[in-house]
């Protein structure tokens, strides 16, 4: 799990608390511990001959709507960063499915299957019965 302080609390996208919607990545989540924490840790590590491997996730941040939520994240605190701020409603198919096609045409099944169970909320943007077909 990424250590990088995250977003907390319910939005309209859900809970965020599994790595994916940093919020600081110069700081450690306090759920984590510390810096120092940290450092002791690499330290300690490294007096026994281990090695310390840190995972972050680059290409995501915490929900970004509008512009006010981009103001209070780190680094990235700029809407030049942030390619979809300006064009309007869309559903994740709409963004991801290239032209003509819709995510669900064109779901791999067992990989459907898999996410459907903790990624999904029933509504108009949910494939779950893709899973159980």
């Amino acid at each position: 799990t990424p250590v990088v302080k995250q977003c907390e609390g319910e939005t309209k996208d859900g809970t965020g608390f599994m790595g994916y919607w940093a919020k600081d990545h110069y700081q450690i989540d306090p759920h984590y511990g510390t810096a120092q924490d940290l450092k002791d840790l690499v330290k300690g590590l490294h007096d026994r001959n281990m090695t310390f491997m840190l995972d972050i996730v680059v290409n995501h941040v915490g929900p970004v709507h509008s512009v006010d939520d981009v103001v209070g994240l780190s680094p990235f605190n700029r809407t030049e960063y942030f390619h979809t701020l300006d064009i309007g409603e869309m559903s994740f198919s709409e963004y991801a499915a290239p032209a003509g096609k819709l995510m669900a045409e064109r779901a791999n099944r067992p990989l459907q299957a898999m996410w459907s169970g903790g990624q999904c909320r029933p509504g108009e943007n949910c494939n779950c019965s893709l899973a159980h077909s």
